[in-house]
C-alpha cells in the first residue's frame, strides 16, 4: 500500500509540474530557490521526526502514554491501530509457561489476596513510600561495613525492619512497579512490554476504593523512563516532577531537582492534599555522576566509592524531610515505607556478586512506634504493597504477586525472585537457586556462602525449590500475557 501510495504521488506531481509549473522551471533553478527548497526540506523533515516521536518528551511516544489522558480501562479507545501495530513490533513479549497445573502454581504464588478484616477494622492511615535511588543494604547499618546512613539507621531502631530483603530488579524502571504495584519484571522491564497497559492493582488504585488521593513525586524530567505514563495507568491522581516543581535554580545539571529542596517541597505539598492519601517519592541525587550541591562540598565523607558521599547527602535530605514532616498535621497518622529502587556499586565481595547485588533495606515506620522489630526471613520489594495493606487492615480482595510479611504463618515459606541479564534467581530463607528458564544452573547456601564460592549439586532440596521457582514464573508470565493482573 505504501509503495502504491508513493507511485501515485509521484505520478500526480509530474502531471502538476508539466501543466502548472513549467513556466517557472527556469526561475526555480536559481540559487535562492534552491536554498528555499533546502530550507523547506529541513523544516518538513524536522516536523516529520517530531511527529514520529510524538512530541518533545525525552523518549518517543509509547502505548503506555495513553494512560496520561484517560482512565486505564479506556486506553484501547484512544489508541489507534497502526500506532499499536508498529509499537507492538518493537516492544517485548513474554512466553507462556506450563511447567505444572495452575492449581499447583497457585499453591506457591497466589496473587489474589484477601485479608481477614472487616470494613470497620480499616485504619485510614496515610501512606508515604520513599524509594531511595541506589540504596544498597551495604551502605546502611544492616551491613557488616561502615554505614553511610546515620539518620535511616536511627529510624530503623523504631521500625519493622526486614534485614534479608532483595530488590526484584537492577534498574529503576524495574524497581518502581515492584514497589508500588507488587509487579516484578522477568526478562524485560514491565513498563517496556506490550502488556504495560494491563489492568493492575497498585497502592493508588487499591486505596482509591477507600477514598484515598494518590500522588507520585520524582524530581527528574517528566517522561523519564515513562514513570509518568506508568503512574497514570497504575491509577495515581497526580504526578509531580521537575516540570511541576518549576524552579530550575534547584536543577542539578544532570538528572533533575536536588533531593533536599525537592523533598522539602513534597512535605509541604502533602499538607495540601486531602487526607487520607497515599504518596510515593523516588529520589535521584545518589545517582551517577555522584555529585552533591556546591554548598555541601566537603561536608559528607567520601568513603571508598564516589557514591558514598551522595548516599550521605540523601540520608541528610531525608532527615530534613522528616523534620519538616513532623510539623505537618498529616504526619502522626501516616505509615512510612522506606526502601531502594535497586542497589548501587560495590567494592566488597560480600555484595559484589549476584546475591549481594540485589540486597536492599526494607522497613516500615509508624510515628507512634507501635510497629517495631527485626525479621531475618527472606523478603522482597513486591512484598511491600501487600504488607502495607495488611497494616492498614484492608479487607477487600486485591492483586499482588508478593506476600504479606507480617503473616507469621508463612514466614518460613517466603521467597524472593529476580531476573539477571541471563537467568532467574529464586531465594528461600537459606537457598539461592539459579534457573535458566528450564533447568537449574546454580544452587548455593547464600547465608553461609555469602560470596557464592561453593556451587552445590544434587542436593535433596533442589527439586522442590526449582518447582517453587517455576510456579512463580508461570503465574507471572501467564497472568501478564492474558491480562489477568487484577481482581475483576
Amino acid at each position: 500500500i505504501f509503495i502504491t501510495y508513493i507511485l501515485v504521488m509521484s505520478w500526480l506531481y509530474n502531471i502538476i509540474q508539466r501543466r502548472c509549473l513549467s513556466p517557472y522551471v527556469k526561475e526555480s533553478n536559481t540559487l535562492k530557490q534552491a536554498g528555499l527548497r533546502f530550507l523547506c526540506f529541513i523544516l518538513i523533515a524536522g516536523f516529520s521526526v517530531l511527529g514520529i516521536r510524538g512530541g518533545f518528551q525525552l523518549i518517543p511516544l509509547s502505548i503506555i502514554d495513553a494512560g496520561n489522558y484517560v482512565n486505564p480501562k479506556y486506553i484501547p479507545l484512544v489508541l489507534n491501530t497502526p500506532f499499536c501495530f508498529i509499537k507492538s513490533g518493537t516492544l517485548y513479549t513474554l512466553e507462556e509457561k506450563n511447567y505444572m497445573s495452575e492449581a499447583e502454581a497457585a499453591e506457591v504464588c497466589n496473587p489474589v489476596k484477601k485479608y481477614n478484616f472487616t470494613a470497620t477494622d480499616f485504619t485510614n492511615k496515610n501512606v508515604v513510600v520513599i524509594i531511595v535511588e541506589s540504596l544498597s543494604k551495604e551502605y546502611t547499618g544492616l551491613s557488616r561495613r561502615p554505614s553511610y546512613t546515620p539518620f535511616l539507621d536511627s529510624l530503623m531502631q523504631y521500625s519493622m525492619v526486614y534485614s534479608n530483603a532483595f530488590s526484584n530488579g537492577k534498574r529503576s524502571i524495574e524497581g518502581i512497579p515492584a514497589v508500588v504495584a507488587s509487579m516484578p519484571s522477568f526478562q524485560y522491564d514491565y513498563i517496556s512490554t506490550v502488556y504495560a497497559n494491563n489492568q493492575i492493582h497498585s497502592f493508588a488504585s487499591v486505596l482509591k476504593n477507600k477514598g484515598y488521593y494518590s500522588s507520585f513525586f520524582h524530581g527528574g524530567s517528566n517522561g523519564t523512563m515513562n514513570f509518568n505514563g506508568f503512574c497514570a495507568t497504575a491509577g495515581f491522581d497526580k504526578y509531580f516532577g521537575r516540570k511541576e516543581y518549576n524552579n530550575e535554580a534547584d536543577y542539578d545539571g544532570d538528572w533533575g531537582i536536588w533531593d533536599e529542596p525537592f523533598l522539602q517541597r513534597m512535605a509541604l505539598e502533602l499538607g495540601k492534599q486531602k487526607q487520607p492519601f497515599v504518596s510515593t517519592v523516588f529520589t535521584l541525587s545518589s545517582h551517577h555522576p555522584y555529585i552533591v550541591p556546591e554548598k555541601y562540598e566537603g561536608k559528607f565523607a567520601e568513603g571508598t566509592l564516589p557514591i558514598h558521599k551522595c548516599v550521605r547527602y540523601a540520608d541528610y535530605c531525608l532527615q530534613k524531610f522528616f523534620a519538616t514532616a513532623k510539623k505537618q498535621p498529616w504526619y502522626a497518622n501516616t505509615l512510612f515505607v522506606i526502601t531502594a529502587d535497586h542497589t548501587g556499586v560495590s567494592d566488597d565481595l560480600l555484595y559484589a556478586n549476584s546475591c549481594g547485588n540485589y540486597q536492599v533495606p526494607i522497613f516500615f515506620y509508624l510515628p507512634d512506634n507501635s510497629l517495631k522489630g527485626r525479621d531475618d526471613h527472606v523478603a522482597q520489594q513486591i512484598d511491600i504493597m501487600p504488607t502495607a495493606l495488611s497494616i492498614l487492615k484492608y479487607e477487600q480482595p486485591f492483586f499482588a504477586f508478593g506476600n504479606n510479611l507480617l503473616d507469621s504463618t508463612n514466614s518460613t515459606s517466603r521467597w524472593a525472585i529476580n531476573y539477571t541479564a541471563f537467568f532467574y534467581q529464586f531465594f528461600t530463607d537459606e537457598d539461592l537457586l539459579q534457573l535458566d528458564g528450564s533447568k537449574t544452573i546454580g544452587f548455593y547456601k547464600y547465608r553461609t556462602d555469602t560470596a557464592l564460592y561453593i556451587p552445590l549439586t544434587n542436593r535433596s532440596e533442589m527439586p522442590s525449590v526449582e518447582k517453587r521457582a517455576k510456579a512463580v514464573i508461570q503465574q507471572y508470565n501467564n497472568r501478564v500475557i492474558h491480562n489477568q493482573t487484577s481482581v475483576k
